[in-house]
């Protein structure tokens, strides 16, 4: 399958951060995935260092220059459509989900709109987010709450993708040679309107073999701390 990360960014921060990983991990499972993004910049540079494949030649301007350099960036993200016979189109950003969008239109044979959501849907207008969820094919997000929003604005498919590890298939064990007990950890931004993955560390942590030595040890700060605190004195 082949897969463009499309990211708005001059350095791997924020939503481009997610993109590069994103197209590792789809490159080590066999796909063919790229980054698409502006030409000469830091996130080319680290693509480059990092053996990362890097699409460029968008504009990808900001405010009054991304209208303006709109119409290249359609033309050129069609033009790589056909060059990397491109299955699969990722955006992180409305702008680009956008763009995608009118790129493809309704041709017969498009490459499928995914969208990772890396904010609350519910801060877009209830009206622009049900077109933007037509838009696209499938969805990701960071909160289960997420989910359940852009299900009810209409998404065809939205995936709630938690930061941790199917424990089926990845089964721990002690490594051997090791001084002291294995320790997890977790560092983030403790909200308290939102669980940015506390709670699914908290549930994964509770799958491993309560046999074994783990510790596990929560790092971070925000408004949400003491409900936290809460549930990790509660937990098993």
């Amino acid at each position: 399958m082949n897969i463009l990360h499309l990211v708005h960014g001059r350095s791997f921060t924020g939503q481009a951060a997610s993109g590069l990983t994103d197209v590792r991990a789809l490159n080590a499972t066999g796909q063919r995935g790229w980054i698409g993004a502006k030409a000469g910049t830091a996130l080319e540079q680290d693509c480059r260092g990092q053996g990362v494949p890097f699409a460029g030649g968008f504009k990808q301007g900001r405010g009054l220059a991304r209208i303006l350099y709109f119409r290249h960036d359609v033309k050129r993200l069609r033009a790589l459509a056909g060059e990397l016979q491109l299955e699969v189109v990722h955006v992180h950003r409305t702008a680009d989900e956008v763009l995608a969008s009118l790129a493809f239109g309704k041709q017969g044979r498009r490459p499928l709109l995914v969208r990772s959501w890396h904010r609350d849907p519910r801060s877009v207008p209830a009206p622009v987010l049900k077109r933007l969820v037509r838009s696209g094919h499938a969805f990701c997000c960071m909160a289960r709450e997420h989910a359940e929003v852009l299900h009810q604005a209409g998404a065809p498919c939205v995936e709630y993708l938690p930061p941790g590890v199917d424990t089926e298939w990845f089964k721990p064990a002690l490594v051997r040679g090791h001084d002291g007990p294995p320790r997890l950890g977790m560092s983030g931004r403790m909200k308290i309107h939102q669980d940015r993955g506390h709670k699914a560390m908290l549930e994964i942590v509770g799958r491993l073999d309560s046999a074994l030595p783990w510790r596990v040890r929560i790092i971070g700060h925000g408004e949400g701390v003491e409900p936290l605190m809460d549930a990790v004195r509660a937990h098993p």
